[in-house]
Order: C-alpha cells, then structure tokens, then sequence
C-alpha cells in the first residue's frame, strides 16, 4: 500500500504528483475558507497544506484508526473529499453516504480501468458511469467532471439549492 500513498518524498516527483495535486486544485476552487473540509481516506494528509478549509483527514493508518468502510461522522461538515479511495472498499455505500452528508460539496476520483490489470490493493475496478451511477442523488448535481490523462475519472457534485 505504500507505493499508493503519496508523501512528500522524492519518490513522488513527476507524473503521479502533478495528477494527485491538480485533482485538490480542482476541487479546491469549488471549497470556502471556512469550511469542514474531510479527506478520506486521506493516505498521508498532505493535502492539508494546499487545501483552503479546516482540514479533517480520516484514514485507517492514521491515528485515531478509522474503518472507513462502516465510519459516519457524529460531526458536521461542508465538503468530502475521496480521491483514489473509493476503489479500496469491499462496500462503498457507507463513504458515499457520508460524502452525500456534507452540507455543499463531494468529489470523487477513481482510476479507470480500460483492459488494464487490477491493482492488487483495489477491491473493484471503476467506469466512469459507474461512479456517476452509484453518486446519484436528487440532491446533488454534477459541477465538474473529466477523464484526467486517461487514467482517472473525477466526479464533482454540489448540493443543490
């Protein structure tokens, strides 16, 4: 799992750096200052440093240790983040759940599998109208979406008004 888990060493640089950090940048357009921003599962958390927001990062190596699989937040919070996280569980509904709870905003992103081998550490593999399918929700709407370098599928929604 640790090759998954982007940090701030060298090993980093490049290609797999710049895709991770420009899905935050995206989705940060979309995030207030003084929101409750959730990334979960966040790996290392460095996404904290370049998020606006009041970050809250879950993930099950961080601690307190979160199964993320079953966790709902006794909290509240304006926006979810799950970037690269949702292809890890055996059953999603409960992080869309808890995404679908935020009070404005939800991304996802998930690599896309076309006749690709499986990641050994991914339960499932991802299309896009799959990920469109299972975040369907009469009160949200899509605000962004792209295939990103062919490789991974971001899906952005808002609450609606």
């Amino acid at each position: 799992m640790a090759d998954e888990r982007i940090d701030d060493s060298e090993r980093f640089d490049g290609w797999q750096r710049w895709h991770h950090v420009y899905r935050y940048a995206v989705a940060g357009r979309y995030l207030e200052r003084e929101w409750a921003v959730v990334d979960a599962p966040c790996g290392t958390g460095y996404a904290k440093r370049f998020l606006p927001g009041h970050y809250i990062g879950l993930d099950r190596f961080l601690e307190p240790t979160i199964d993320l699989e079953a966790y709902q937040p006794s909290f509240d919070y304006d926006a979810w983040l799950c970037f690269e996280g949702i292809e890890h569980f055996h059953n999603p509904a409960s992080i869309i759940t808890a995404a679908h709870r935020a009070k404005h905003f939800c991304a996802f992103s998930v690599p896309v599998y076309e006749g690709a081998e499986l990641n050994p550490h991914h339960t499932r593999a991802w299309t896009a109208d799959q990920l469109k399918e299972a975040l369907a929700h009469p009160e949200w709407e899509t605000c962004h979406q792209e295939l990103q370098a062919g490789r991974y599928f971001l899906l952005f929604q808002r609450r609606i008004a």
